[in-house]
């Protein structure tokens, strides 16, 4: 992640501040959502889950946390598209043997 995006990230959580949105929210938890608001708006191939799996959180908790900074900030987070992220996802997981092993 470059240096731009860590600043856009850290204005985010600055707004979210701002506005008393991480009141009763762990802060480990909206600086994640900010990080993957970023992520969604500048399209990096990041998934929530990733984050989640850093903080060894909850995914939903998370998600929930972002919808709301996204939509109290009023911003626009477009949707992802799954197919390359799921196809890294897959090959990963043949060349590991995970998927073999399943029927």
């Amino acid at each position: 992640m470059n240096q731009h995006c860590l600043d856009t990230a850290f204005n985010f959580y600055k707004m979210a501040l701002n506005k008393s949105l991480t009141r009763g929210r762990k802060s480990a938890h909206v600086m994640a959502a900010c990080i993957y608001l970023v992520c969604r708006t500048e399209g990096t191939p990041h998934m929530l889950l990733d984050l989640s799996d850093i903080l060894q959180v909850n995914v939903y908790v998370l998600g929930k946390t972002f919808l709301l900074l996204a939509k109290e900030l009023c911003i626009n987070a477009p949707a992802i598209e799954t197919g390359p992220i799921l196809s890294s996802t897959v090959s990963a997981a043949l060349t590991s043997g995970i998927a073999e092993s399943t029927p």
